[in-house]
């Protein structure tokens, strides 16, 4: 065993590790605060897990005797840490997919509207100044002319925890799978024959590869947003 490596406290991660499983079950992300508190709690979920790997990979090293027991004492560690992993992230994918794809583009669209109220009701009292001033014909062609609106851009968001991105995969939809229809792609020709059983590792390698172009009888097909944390 490495001289330096420092021992990690059994009991504290087990603690640890048990109360972050409460809250990734418990956790409701309904709001950029609670969106917030789960990206938190699932960063210090990573590093646990990362630091309960490198001491179990050194224990579990082909000159250790006790492999076993090790390998037992770390399903003891590990294992309640990737179920909180698996209640917490899409709890946090799914906030996020309404954030960016619903919420900031309706404020967006609310933002721009309000642009083109404003420059409607300049424009509006522009023609109405020429008209008390007597100068209908100028009033007319303002009036005319198109409505310039600016264009509303809100600003690139910048709440990311430090170290934390996202992966985007294609991945296939199991409960999906047409077994007919996959099979009559397969004998035309239309489809490599390892994908049928279905084999479903060779159909999310097919997915991964041809991503929105991915066209698989009786398969569908979709994008998966996954964790990176560098």
């Amino acid at each position: 065993m490495a001289d330096d490596l420092v021992p990690i406290d059994k009991d504290k991660v087990k603690t640890q590790g048990a109360d972050l499983l409460t809250f990734a079950t418990s956790i409701m992300v309904v709001d950029e605060s609670s969106w917030y508190e789960a990206r938190e709690k699932r960063q210090l979920l990573d590093e646990l897990d990362k630091t309960a790997e490198k001491w179990f990979k050194k224990l579990k090293q082909p000159s250790t005797i006790a492999h076993r027991a090790i390998t037992d004492a770390e399903k003891e560690i590990r294992d309640p840490l990737e179920a909180a992993f698996e209640a917490l992230e899409p709890k946090i994918l799914d906030f996020e997919k309404d954030y960016f794809e619903v919420q900031r583009p309706r404020l967006q669209r609310q933002m721009q509207e309000q642009a083109a109220q404003r420059a409607q009701e300049e424009r509006d009292a522009e023609v109405e100044g020429l008209v008390k001033a007597g100068n209908q014909k100028a009033a007319d062609e303002l009036r005319a002319q198109p409505l310039y609106v600016p264009p509303i851009v809100l600003p690139e968001f910048n709440g990311w925890l430090e170290g934390e991105s996202r992966t985007k995969n294609w991945t296939i939809d199991e409960d999906s799978i047409d077994i007919m229809a996959l099979a009559k792609a397969v004998l035309e020709g239309k489809v490599p024959v390892n994908c049928l059983a279905p084999n479903t590792t060779a159909l999310r390698s097919l997915a991964k590869a041809l991503k929105d172009t991915f066209n698989v009888p009786g398969v569908t097909a979709y994008e998966k947003t996954g964790f990176k944390q560098t």
